[in-house]
C-alpha cells in the first residue's frame, strides 16, 4: 500500500509553521555552535535514556 500526501494540504498546513520555524533559526542564532553541539549531545544522551526506560517498563 502506497500513501501520498495531499499536496493542496501540505501546502495549507506550511502556513501554520512558517513563524514557528522562523522563531526556531532565530532561538538557534542565540548559541554559538559549541552551545549548539552540546545541546544536541544532551537531548540525544536523553532520548536514548528515555528509550531505555520505556524499554524496561514495558518488558
Amino acid at each position: 500500500m502506497l500513501v501520498e500526501p495531499d499536496q493542496a494540504k501540505v501546502a495549507e498546513l506550511a502556513g501554520y509553521f512558517e513563524g514557528w520555524t522562523q522563531d526556531i533559526v532565530e532561538a538557534c542564532e542565540e548559541f554559538s555552535t559549541d552551545e549548539l553541539r552540546t545541546m544536541h549531545r544532551f537531548l540525544s544522551v536523553m532520548s536514548e535514556r528515555r528509550r531505555a526506560a520505556a524499554a524496561r517498563l514495558t518488558g
